[in-house]
This record gives C-alpha cells, structure tokens and sequence, in this order.
C-alpha cells in the first residue's frame, strides 16, 4: 500500500435481507428477484441496501436489520435438498417466512409442515414457463419495504433549518417514505399541539434538525420528549458550529437508543435556514436515515413481539408464527385460537383491515392489534372504536398484555 493511501472501511451491512427459496426452479425465483429489483429501484433502493443472499450467516457484525425470507411452493414435487436446507435454516434462525403458492386452497398439499402455521400468497400459474407477475408489493411489505412501513416525521425549528427540511421531504418521498412535516401536512384548522402528537404517534422514528437554537425550541423539545417517553427511535442531524465563536453548539443529551450524525462546514455552506445540503451530504444524510429507521422498526416489533410471546407462555398459553410480525395464541384448557399482531405504533383503519383480512384467511375467531402505549387523540380512539365495533379485531395496548395473557391462560 503507498504511503500516502488511507484504510479503506469496512463496508456496512445491508439493511435488508430477502432470502428467495425456489422448491422447484431457480428460474422462477430469477423472474422474483428480477421484479423485486426494479421495484426497489424506483425508491432508491438499488444501492446496496437490499441483498439476496442464499444462504443464513449468523454473524453479528454482518447481520442486517430486516430479514424475510420467501418460499416459492411448486404443485407436483417436493423442495430440492438445497432448498429444504436453505428454508430450515431460515426457520432455525428465526427469520419470518412467506410461502407463495399458485393456488391458496392447495396450500396443505403443497407447502412443508414447517411452514403450516403460516399464511400464503398467491401467485397464479407460477409453475409455468410465463408466469404472471409476482405479488411484489405484498412481497415488499412483508419485508418491512412498503410505504405503510416507511413513515418518519421532521422535528425542526422553522427559523434555522426550514429549507432543508423541505430538502430532505422530497428526498425521503422520492424513497419511498411517508414524511410529516408541518408546513404541509397539517390541515388548516386543525388543532396542531393535537395534530403534532397523533402524527408522531403513527410513526416509528423521528429526524431531528438540530440547530444552534432548536434546544430553545419549546415545541421541538415537547416532541423530543414525545419520542422518548414512547420509545420511537431518534436520529439527530447535528448542524456544525459557527466557524469563527469557538463555542460548540449545544447538544441534546443522547440517550443509548438514540443516533446523532454530525455535519461538515462544508456539508452546509452556511447557517442560514434557507441554506441546503449538498448533494453529497443529501446523499449522506437520507441513507443513515435508512439505516436508523430500518433499526428502530426492528427493534420496536421484537420487543413488543418478545414481551408478547413471553407474557402468553407464562400463563400456558400455546404461540406458534403466522406471519412476519404475527403469532397464534392457543389456549391451554378450551384450545380457544386467537391471533395477535404487533404494530411499531399506533393503529390505523389500515392496520385494522390488514389484520381482519389476515384473521379471515387464517380461519382465527378472534384477533387482537397489540400496539405501543402512545398518546392517541381522543378521534383517533373513537373512530377506531367505531371501526372494531362488532368485529373480531380489537385494539390492545402493549401494557394490556399482561392482564390479557392471564385471561387467556385460564381458558
């Protein structure tokens, strides 16, 4: 190596992981990866970020955030070796599995019994040569790709840093995430203080801008203490300091769940609120906010699945998978059946209706929505009343669990 040649980094992990195990054709699992591909690069997500291994590595240092796996079933023939030791491997490391199917109601005869729990997409005439095009957004969604999943909300204070907020909504949209920010979502005469703490609810990680003054912000600091309290993931974009006071900005205290990237002078030529970042450090800043949201969805689904699973199996209560972030909760006396799906924040009408078609197709009598104990606002809760009204989905809060597990476990 010269003298004058510097390390080169390690490269970072991926953040996404999407195993494609073919029963029958790789062929077939090409024509997926194919699709999933081109989806994904139309969110700027052909960098790198989503990788299609085939087979698990259980290295820590090179373990993403996400990972899924999908099984594509083949009507006549049982998996290949290869592929039954590609699935049993994602299924020992505990990676959610989604079975694809060319027919839902041959699933019992064509999927493997490890994969029974589990519910099925089709995708029709998968066997053929020419086959129609795969489900690739459900795909994506199971993977935590969808826009449902990608939701961050701003926190900035308008005279310092509005124009690169802007910068970084159109950026993010352009990617494929659903942004709050004030300026434009809010409704003229809603109720803002309201309006704040309901979108902030519904997210599962919030950007910070902070400035020299944002500390001195009173609303930026209620939603700071919002993301806290609630446990949503943080990542603060720290402006660098003047370069001529010799005083530091001052920073908010950073806790061990949240993230803090520093800005070059040169990434933000001067502190203006209507300065932008440059294209390189754009660059920059959008991929770590990939990279922490993909880590804080994670983080807030297992822990809310781990407390789940671990509350029903106190009280006997039998859980097996259903699917990424869903369980079936088995009773230990009556053998009662109810699913449980966890959500990394506040339920929506969507997530009600996601959960009612899954509960149908699962043939489950009773499901449940488990949720973070957010501060929802008084319509959110009153029209997700009215829409669980006489249906079998209801709404629990992750503190409700307990309680519930021991009900249960007297059943």
């Amino acid at each position: 190596m010269p003298d004058d040649a510097q390390p080169t980094a390690p490269p970072s992990p991926p953040l996404y992981e999407i195993h494609l195990v073919d029963s029958w054709s790789p062929a077939r699992a090409g024509i997926l990866k194919q699709h999933l591909l081109e989806a994904l690069a139309l969110i700027g997500l052909d960098d790198g970020s989503v990788v299609f291994p085939d087979e698990v590595r259980e290295s820590s240092a090179t373990q993403p955030a996400h990972r899924a796996a999908v099984f594509l079933a083949n009507d006549n023939v049982p998996p290949s070796p290869e592929a039954a030791a590609h699935l049993a491997a994602c299924l020992s490391a505990e990676i959610p599995v989604l079975p694809i199917v060319c027919d839902l109601t041959q699933c019992g005869v064509v999927l493997p019994e490890s994969l029974s729990p589990f519910n099925a997409l089709p995708w029709p005439n998968a066997s053929a040569g020419s086959p129609t095009p795969p489900p690739t957004q459900d795909i994506l969604r199971f993977a935590g790709l969808s826009e449902a999943d990608r939701r961050v909300f701003i926190s900035y204070k308008r005279s310092e840093s509005s124009a690169v907020a802007e910068q970084l909504l159109s950026a993010l949209v352009r990617r494929g995430f659903n942004v709050f920010l004030d300026l434009y979502t809010i409704d003229y005469g809603a109720e803002f203080q309201a309006s704040l703490k309901s979108e902030l609810a519904s997210r599962a990680m919030v950007v910070l801008l902070e400035t020299a003054g944002v500390t001195q912000s009173k609303w930026v600091m209620e939603e700071i203490n919002f993301v806290r309290s609630h446990k949503l993931g943080l990542l603060s974009i720290a402006w660098p300091g003047p370069p001529t006071s010799g005083n530091p900005v001052p920073r908010l205290p950073i806790l061990p769940a949240d993230y803090r990237m520093e800005l070059n002078a040169g990434d933000l030529p001067s502190g203006s609120a209507g300065t932008v970042l440059t294209p390189q450090a754009l660059d920059q800043v959008v991929r770590e906010i990939e990279r922490t949201h993909a880590i804080a969805m994670a983080r807030r689904r297992r822990e809310l699945l781990g407390s789940l699973t671990a509350a029903l199996r106190s009280h006997a209560v039998e859980v097996g998978p259903l699917d990424a972030w869903s369980v079936v909760a088995t009773t230990p006396i009556q053998k009662e059946r109810y699913q449980f799906a966890v959500l990394p924040r506040a339920a929506t009408v969507d997530s009600v209706y996601d959960c009612e078609l899954q509960r149908a197709t699962a043939g489950i009598p009773q499901a449940f929505l488990v949720q973070p104990s957010t501060g929802l606002t008084g319509r959110q809760v009153e029209l997700l009343g009215w829409v669980t009204d006489g249906r079998p989905v209801a709404c629990a809060l992750d503190t409700e669990i307990p309680p519930l597990a021991a009900q249960l476990g007297s059943r």
